[in-house]
């Protein structure tokens, strides 16, 4: 299905909150599919094979989905005045702070698809041979985790470059941005290994991934980009990594530097260091 909005090209704010707010409805039923899709094959994974049973884990599914999306907070709408004392600046589009959602929440995916690799590796023998080499165990996983570091980091590079070619946007600069998005390819990089350390083969890494990354997006926010949130749900979203990322994008997005993403990258590196080290030491266990 495709949803076609015509506006007059006279008017600039209206026709962007119209976008906005179908663009949210869009992702909200996006969101609901997925979320059924992925309990539907973590259910399989398990061993439902009922298929009554399982449309209906899906519609469940579904409708907790759509029913956590339209109970969440209000948007809070924050009027910023440019600074007097320099350069005049504009605020950020509606198109730039969803695509960085989008981008952190496929950076999860992307990473997650190539780190099944290690799945491959070791139903074909490979990796179990890795391990009886002398090399320690952390160092063998840290060369999987560089290559699917490297495949993340190249996505969202593009990902950029194209918001910043098709929709103008500006991310800040260049050097906060080039560590933002370095720690947002650590944490997917890190996470998606800790998710593949639980699974036993591609398709249940699969559907417990898409079940994991979906509601950290729900909780992170990543639906709604880089808008101010506030209340229990601005605490909230602290508890994700990804909530972290979208946190200091912001600050940048309206003009912040260095001082604006202290705290969130902090806060990555953290969650970085300790899903690599929880996917290492279960690694670990499982082949000893």
């Amino acid at each position: 299905a495709e949803v076609q909005i015509y506006k007059d090209p006279a008017l600039t704010v209206g026709p962007a909150i119209v976008g906005a707010v179908v663009g949210s409805a869009v992702e909200t039923l996006n969101g609901a599919r997925a979320a059924a899709v992925a309990s539907a094959r973590t259910a399989v994974s398990v061993g439902l094979s009922d298929p009554a049973a399982l449309a209906d884990v899906a519609t469940k599914a579904a409708a907790a989905f759509s029913q956590a999306a339209q109970a969440g907070p209000p948007i809070v709408l924050e009027a910023r005045a440019p600074s007097t004392g320099g350069a005049e600046r504009e605020d950020p589009s509606v198109a730039s702070q969803v695509l960085l959602g989008m981008m952190i929440f496929f950076m999860l995916f992307g990473a997650s698809t190539q780190a099944r690799s290690i799945i491959d590796e070791h139903r074909q023998g490979t990796l179990s041979r890795l391990f009886t080499t002398p090399a320690p165990r952390w160092v063998i996983l840290g060369g999987k985790y560089v290559s699917v570091f490297l495949a993340v980091l190249i996505q969202s590079i593009i990902l950029l470059l194209a918001g910043r070619i098709l929709f103008g946007a500006h991310w800040g600069p260049m050097g906060p941005v080039i560590v933002l998005t370095l720690c947002g390819a650590l944490v997917a990089a890190s996470l998606a290994l800790l998710m593949v350390s639980f699974a036993k083969t591609p398709a249940q890494a699969g559907a417990v991934s898409s079940a994991v990354f979906v509601f950290l997006a729900l909780i992170g926010g990543n639906f709604v980009g880089t808008v101010n949130v506030g209340g229990t749900y601005a605490l909230i979203r602290r508890f994700t990594p990804n909530g972290w990322l979208l946190e200091g994008w912001d600050h940048l997005l309206f003009g912040g530097s260095w001082e604006g993403i202290v705290r969130p990258v902090g806060a990555v590196l953290a969650f970085s260091v300790v899903f690599f080290a929880l996917a290492t030491v279960i690694f670990r266990r499982r082949y000893a």
